[in-house]
């Protein structure tokens, strides 16, 4: 399987998608990318074509595309975000899948420098 790598784009486009702020919760980030950038989720590429694919083949609601949560897992390691899971607030998983990780609140060490 052939598997895009936004890890890159995503990386660029931190400071636009955090703006002013240090930290958003997993459903603002992921609208804040998907305008800018309309492959992503929320996208309006990503849109279009996930709604020609069958029923099955579709991203389950708030999951991360399996490409999404690889870059998303990468950038974390890599120090670029940090990811928190609260059990209090609207949750995203990431799915890669194996395992789901429960994400609500994603954080910008690098934000505000």
């Amino acid at each position: 399987m052939v598997l895009p790598d936004p890890t890159r784009a995503i990386r660029e486009m931190l400071p636009e998608v955090f703006k002013d702020r240090t930290e958003l919760s997993a459903s603002a980030f992921v609208e804040r990318l998907g305008a800018l950038n309309p492959v992503m989720e929320f996208g309006s590429l990503r849109e279009e074509i996930e709604s020609r694919l069958p029923a099955s083949s579709q991203r389950r609601d708030q999951h991360f595309s399996l490409s999404t949560s690889v870059a998303l897992k990468r950038l974390k390691q890599a120090g670029d975000i940090d990811l928190y899971f609260e059990s209090d607030a609207q949750r995203w998983v990431l799915d890669d899948g194996r395992v789901g990780i429960r994400v609500s609140r994603l954080t910008w060490p690098g934000g505000r420098q």
